[in-house]
Order: structure tokens, then C-alpha cells, then sequence
């Protein structure tokens, strides 16, 4: 399912703008940041696919997902949730000056994370994903 929907962005409209910003010399920390908030999803996620935007490679970040003991939903949302948690600590921590621009949307992936992860787990993802974040 994720390789199904990975493919059907990718193929959209949305999906090649994207791909042809990525080619695009970057030229200040915003235009960094702008690709990586248009991936965001209505709901506040993430796609796996936005780790690469943010310079990572999504298999290793995917590799690494925290226990997960507690969380009741499947192998795939727990890839997306993981995601959004290093994807929120990596914004805070690279853009820092762009606070203003991103406040609302960290506030609505966090709003996420809560409802699907429960704050106790989404508290320790957070801890492991700003550990990941400082070592990268």
C-alpha cells in the first residue's frame, strides 16, 4: 500500500513539481524548508517519502523505528508516524529561525502523534528522534 500510494505521488502533478524543485540549486535555508512543508499531509503526516527531502535516507530512518509496544495500528502507519517525529525534531532543530513559518504545522503533526501514538509513546519517539537528529 505504501508502495502503491508512493507511486501515485510521484506520477501526480504535485509529485513531478516536486521532483523538479529537488533538482533546483538551493539558494537560502527557506527554500529548504518550503518542499518539506508542501509533503506534509491534511491530516499532519508525513510520507516516508519526505525523509529524503529532509537529506536522510528513508531506509535507515525506517530501520530504526522505537518500540512501538502499545500502539495499535499497522506496520505501515508506524512507518508514517516515525516519519513525522524526526521529520518535526529536524525542523525544529535546522530551522530554528523559521519558526514562524512552521509553528502551526509542527503544532498539527504533534496533535497527530498524540491521537495515534498516545503522548506517553509519542514523548519517548520524540526523545529517540532528537537523538537520531543530533547524530546526523
Amino acid at each position: 500500500m505504501v508502495s502503491e500510494n508512493f507511486n501515485k505521488f510521484f506520477n501526480s502533478q504535485k509529485g513531478q513539481e516536486m521532483i523538479l524543485k529537488m533538482d533546483e540549486p538551493q539558494k537560502t535555508a527557506t527554500a529548504s524548508l518550503d518542499p518539506i512543508i508542501e509533503s506534509m499531509n491534511a491530516d499532519g503526516s508525513f510520507p516516508v517519502s519526505a525523509l529524503g527531502l529532509c537529506g536522510f535516507n528513508p531506509d535507515e530512518v525506517i530501520g530504526l523505528i522505537p518500540d512501538a509496544t502499545g500502539a495499535t495500528c499497522g506496520a505501515d502507519k508506524l512507518q508514517i508516524l516515525w516519519t513525522t517525529v524526526v521529520i518535526v525534531e529536524m525542523i525544529r532543530k535546522r530551522f530554528p529561525e523559521q519558526e514562524i513559518e512552521w509553528k502551526l504545522l509542527v503544532a498539527k503533526s504533534e496533535r497527530y502523534l498524540r491521537n495515534n501514538l498516545g503522548a506517553s509513546l509519542a514523548s519517548s519517539w520524540k526523545e529517540a528522534a532528537v537523538k537520531f537528529i543530533a547524530s546526523h
